[in-house]
């Protein structure tokens, strides 16, 4: 029988840090007798190959679903394609979900009946150092983009991926990533389509995240550097967020859901123990002030949220006034669009600020 975690998590079973997460994981189990009844329906269009994307491909393979894959990288597609070349119930599909006319025809032409989004713009630093602009066409105009499409075209369920970032957010991702969910939220209940919205924290060893590039430097004899010595962060299992999103498929309710985050842990701890798995290094440890964007330390909900817990299969749900003014985001979009980034950021803050009162 399958389980994700033989899959990921071999390389992380000498960490203490890591021993509740990896707990955690073992008490999720995969609902095979509904994924049954959910195979029967139309294929599932994962949006974005990342670390996320990448591995639903490889487990809704496994289980026997018909996939399509959405992604703007052609050299990520390109890699995949080799990986599944003689699979034909893999379909890939070079494509940005800003232009709203080549997925509509995507959609058309898989008839999905189930989306999963994982696609974002995530680096607070690099969004930092830029304007909002890229930030909110991605995050937020991708976003609207998917759900209009996907009430249009019979979809049964649309999956959102997001983050800590995204409560009480400070920087241009967890901003944009903030309104993403408020659009999605002003179509729960309200729309044919099963809008499920899915937090959690930091995805342990994914892409450019923070165990690769201490390895990395670790590596090269660098020094590791560390933003702010009391920094915290929450930490998932990949394996984690794969199972959760796919007991989301046969969950009848709509609305808001937590992974189980557990307890967040001291970067300074985690990297010590990092420099533990190495015998000979001269690497020394850093510190710095935060960077722009960033917290010392993440949340979990917002001041307008309540947590119901152990809700089902490891999730917690989310309970909130949900969020009404979806035009308002929509003429944010118009209003970006003209690059008057000091103008849209005061709109953006303005938006985050009305819904919290």
């Amino acid at each position: 029988m399958y389980t994700a975690n033989n899959k990921y998590n071999n390389d992380l079973l000498g960490f203490n840090l890591f021993k509740n997460q990896l707990s955690l994981d073992d008490d999720i189990q995969l609902n095979f007798s509904k994924l049954e009844v959910v195979k029967k329906q139309n294929t599932i269009l994962i949006i974005g190959a990342g670390t996320v994307g990448g591995s639903l491909i490889e487990i809704l393979n496994d289980l026997g679903f018909e996939i399509a894959v959405i992604d703007n990288s052609e050299l990520r597609l390109f890699y995949l394609r080799e990986k599944y070349l003689y699979n034909d119930k893999i379909r890939f599909f070079l494509c940005s979900i800003r232009d709203r006319i080549r997925v509509e025809r995507i959609i058309k032409i898989t008839n999905p009946g189930i989306i999963i989004h994982t696609a974002a713009y995530k680096h607070v630093s690099l969004l930092e150092e830029n304007e909002i602009y890229e930030a909110i066409r991605t995050n937020i105009e991708g976003t609207v983009n998917l759900m209009c499409l996907a009430e249009e075209n019979s979809v049964n369920q649309l999956i959102y991926l997001t983050t800590d970032k995204a409560v009480n957010p400070i920087s241009k991702m967890g901003k944009t990533k903030r309104v993403a969910e408020m659009y999605l939220e002003s179509k729960i209940d309200k729309s044919s389509v099963n809008v499920k919205i899915l937090r959690f924290g930091n995805i342990i060893n994914s892409s450019g995240s923070l165990i690769p590039v201490v390895h990395s430097r670790i590596n090269k004899g660098l020094d590791i550097i560390v933003r702010g010595e009391n920094t915290t962060r929450y930490f998932v299992l990949l394996s984690v967020v794969i199972k959760s999103i796919i007991n989301l498929f046969s969950i009848k309710y709509n609305g808001s859901f937590l992974i189980n985050m557990g307890k967040p842990i001291l970067i300074l701890d985690l990297v010590n123990e990092l420099l533990l798995k190495y015998e000979n290094h001269n690497c020394k440890i850093k510190t710095s002030p935060l960077n722009k964007g960033e917290k010392m330390n993440e949340e979990l909900c917002n001041v307008n949220e309540s947590l119901e817990l152990n809700f089902v299969e490891g999730l917690m749900k989310i309970n909130k006034n949900y969020y009404n003014s979806p035009k308002k985001i929509e003429s944010l979009i118009d209003d970006n669009k003209k690059f008057e980034s000091v103008i849209v950021e005061k709109i953006i803050n303005q938006i985050i600020f009305d819904s919290m009162n």
